[in-house]
């Protein structure tokens, strides 16, 4: 099923704070803060993206063209397909918005829908007895607004992925160059890519 999903909600913080980071670089004066600060950022965006999980509390959206189909024998049991968060882990479901057959949005009430949040890949599914409802044949029907991320602090990232931010950062301030000397440098460091390898979340979406 075709999938689009966004941040609406950026994290208040990053997982490495400056001055982390700078004491990680052994660098005490404040002339390349801005340049830190933004390889922060980039490397918590690397590390989002290679292990398809948010790290600092933040706002997504799911956005799908149909609620999906009952085609699996789980899906007759429990009333459709479920559907599948791109990101993990997940905090809480904050609604799901579709376009009903008047074309009007509506809000499916919290009652019809169970959200499995435990799951490696989250959930959610019909609750007992209801079946997703049908949409207006358009695009963007159904939108799924969720909260994900490990916590609202930086501890609450595990430290294998914060030290792999760390060692991001460090790497790229030290070559600022796609091509360093010798070699070519990498979007992620082998030893970061190692240390974030046990937070991979396998994709499953389609």
């Amino acid at each position: 099923m075709r999938y689009a999903y966004r941040v609406t909600s950026a994290p208040s913080v990053e997982p490495v704070s400056l001055a982390d980071a700078k004491a990680h670089l052994r660098v005490d004066f404040g002339d390349d803060d801005a340049i830190i600060r933004s390889l922060i950022i980039a490397a918590r965006q690397q590390c989002e993206e290679r292990t398809r999980r948010a790290l600092i509390t933040q706002t997504h959206q799911l956005i799908l063209d149909c609620f999906p189909g009952a085609v699996l024998e789980e899906a007759l049991i429990f009333g459709g397909d479920p559907i599948l968060l791109p990101r993990s882990p997940v905090l809480s479901v904050t609604s799901i918005q579709y376009v009903d057959d008047q074309g009007d949005t509506v809000t499916l009430s919290a009652s019809a829908y169970r959200s499995d949040i435990y799951s490696h890949v989250p959930r959610i599914t019909p609750a007992y007895g209801y079946t997703w409802p049908t949409t207006r044949p358009v695009s963007n029907a159904v939108t799924v607004t969720y909260q994900a991320g490990y916590g609202p602090d930086p501890d609450d990232v595990p430290e294998g992925i914060r030290a792999a931010i760390k060692i991001m950062v460090g790497t790229w301030y030290e070559h600022r160059e796609a091509v360093v000397t010798g070699t070519i440098a990498t979007p992620i460091p082998m030893s970061a890519d190692y240390l974030l390898r046990p937070y991979v979340r396998a994709e499953v979406l389609s």
